[in-house]
């Protein structure tokens, strides 16, 4: 990611801005919270396949269809919320690349937004509709490592510790895959260390 966002994570000031602004003021009826668009932005990062903002932006103004459109006051306000929204991606993109140790769903950082708890089924909701975007190239983890998504899909969706493992865990997966090199054989083990044959782990992908 090249682009002229820093990769600085929100402050509370901004995260609440943001969530101001999706929730009251787009005037729209299917917008995202920011729990819930922090969950998108890392399933959007885990993505096995880079996804242009074209493609994912709408769907933060309509989770539904992704085709309403928010309504800006000025083209200055729009540029000021697009802007912290690509910071926070990149925000979570910097610290599952180079400190996946520190990473962790950035709105328990910021819980005066939804109260006391993690809002974990906002979250992966998120992060499920960002795998939807390019759900076939999701399948190889999927039938591979399912159990690195039970959380992500549902199951004990409210522990944030377990959820930021296990999306840090996805994105190594795929990390692994790009720089990998297949052995000659794909009966042989996977060089990953999963101790499973390599067309049965990351050779799974074509």
């Amino acid at each position: 990611m090249n682009a002229p966002y820093p990769n600085q994570p929100l402050s509370n000031i901004q995260a609440q801005y943001v969530e101001d602004r999706l929730l009251k003021s787009l005037d729209v009826k299917h917008s995202m919270g920011f729990a819930m668009f922090d969950g998108y932005a890392t399933g959007l990062v885990c993505s096995p396949n880079p996804i242009d903002p074209s493609v994912w932006m709408p769907w933060i103004w309509d989770t539904h269809k992704g085709s309403d459109v928010a309504r800006f006051i000025s083209q200055e306000d729009m540029d000021v919320l697009l802007s912290l929204l690509m910071q926070h991606q990149h925000a979570v993109a910097d610290c599952l690349a180079n400190r996946p140790g520190h990473f962790y769903p950035a709105v328990n950082r910021t819980i005066h937004l939804k109260g006391s708890s993690f809002a974990g089924h906002a979250w992966c909701t998120g992060y499920q509709l960002a795998m939807s975007l390019d759900d076939a190239a999701w399948q190889p983890i999927i039938k591979a490592e399912p159990q690195l998504l039970d959380r992500i899909l549902g199951k004990d969706a409210e522990v944030p510790n377990l959820i930021a493992r296990d999306a840090t865990l996805v994105y190594a997966w795929w990390h692994t895959r790009r720089t990998i090199v297949a052995p000659s054989s794909r009966n042989d083990l996977c060089p990953c260390g999963s101790g499973k044959r390599f067309k049965s782990c990351h050779g799974s992908i074509a």
